[in-house]
């Protein structure tokens, strides 16, 4: 036989020898499986092996075949998981029918016994034990985590009373059926709140949640400013400004002012004679908001006019004093005429109580300030000759 023929030769060996493993296997194993075996043995963990040899040989021809069947990691029952809601479930369903092995008192047999009832116990570690009574399939649904492997195990028990005169007893049972389950991600997806218009709304995905109610998610309100002043102030006063904002971060001058202020405050600074324009824009998150005021500056006299003394008795005299800012020209009544626009004195003596005027005048008008001189008369003497 040449080495092409004992290839082929080998091969085919080896196909009917899988076959023929398979065919026994497969009937034995499960005759095996949930059958009686006190020893815990199949007769299929001979198979595997003989067929994963067989598989070799094959391979070693450079043929590619697979003969062993993977062993199945639940034994004697199967096991099915789902989602409750956002909690992980498990459901278990088991054989079990086993010999009995427990010996019953007085020596009896739980083989002699008249089975009257039995029940299950399932086990999940990590869970909880749970007694189904007759019921070879249970529903775990609380417990249970998200992506968490989880083994099981059921013990039986059948309960019966012996023909003799023993009383009942519970016995136990070998191959109890076991297995693993790995749990679903039943929790809910990840969500972030943002608005959405006027509303505040939960979208998919991970993120910082932009609001917690409808309200947060209202237009902003916008921003309102109130600028105060008087339209004039007369020389040598201080121009004064007062605002206030509402819904603004920020307030900013311009126009004959400048530069950032606060949301509410009030401002005092001198100018010159003249025309202004204060603007204040105040900004927040509604958008901006301003108010404007013109103010005029003017230039009149400021002055003092005084007499001293303010009464007089004749023949005495009151001096006139008087001192000016800001004007042009300015002059006295009672026939005294134009005097010096920043100070002067004049010395006066009415024949009778009088009051004097200074006017002044200057680019944006003229004041006038009085004083008045009291005239006081001396009563007369006269001598009256004894009698």
């Amino acid at each position: 036989m040449n080495c092409k023929n004992k290839k082929i030769y080998l091969v085919g060996l080896a196909v009917i020898l899988a076959g023929l493993i398979f065919v026994l296997g497969a009937s034995s194993a499960r005759a095996a499986t949930c059958s009686d075996n006190e020893a815990g043995i199949s007769f299929s963990a001979f198979l595997n092996p003989v067929a994963s040899l067989a598989e070799k040989v094959v391979k070693d021809f450079g043929y590619k075949v697979s003969l062993a069947a993977a062993p199945d990691p639940d034994f004697c029952g199967s096991d099915a998981v789902g989602c409750s809601g956002t909690m992980p479930t498990a459901t278990m369903n088991w054989e079990a029918q086993p010999i009995p092995i427990s010996s019953t008192p007085n020596g009896g047999s739980c083989d002699s016994m008249i089975v009257v009832s039995y029940y299950y116990i399932l086990t999940v570690p990590g869970v909880s034990t749970f007694n189904t009574g007759t019921n070879n399939s249970y529903t775990v649904s609380s417990g249970l985590n998200n992506n968490t492997t989880y083994s099981w195990s059921v013990e039986a028990y059948w309960q019966g009373s012996s023909r003799n005169s023993w009383s009942s007893t519970y016995c136990g049972y070998t191959n109890q059926p076991y297995g693993s389950f790995t749990t679903l991600n039943c929790a809910p997806p990840p969500t972030h709140k943002v608005c959405s218009g006027n509303s505040c709304v939960s979208v998919a995905g991970a993120g910082v949640d932009e609001c917690s109610s409808n309200a947060q998610c209202a237009p902003p309100l916008p921003p309102t400013v109130t600028l105060t002043t008087w339209s004039t102030f007369t020389l040598p006063e201080p121009v004064s400004l007062y605002w206030s904002s509402t819904n603004a971060d920020s307030c900013v001058a311009s126009g004959d002012w400048s530069g950032s202020k606060t949301i509410q405050g009030e401002e005092h600074f001198s100018k010159p004679r003249g025309d202004y324009i204060f603007t204040l824009t105040c900004t927040g998150p509604g958008g901006s908001a301003f108010d404007t005021k013109n103010v005029k500056v003017i230039q009149v006299p400021q002055c003092s006019f005084t007499a001293n003394p303010t009464s007089i008795i004749l023949p005495a005299s009151s001096t006139l004093s008087w001192s000016c800012e800001y004007a042009d020209a300015c002059s006295i009544d009672q026939g005294i005429g134009s005097v010096n626009p920043v100070s002067g004195t004049k010395s006066v003596r009415p024949s009778q109580t009088t009051t004097y005027t200074l006017t002044c005048s200057s680019l944006d008008g003229s004041r006038s300030y009085p004083a008045t001189v009291n005239v006081g008369f001396e009563p007369t003497r006269r001598e009256v000759p004894p009698r």
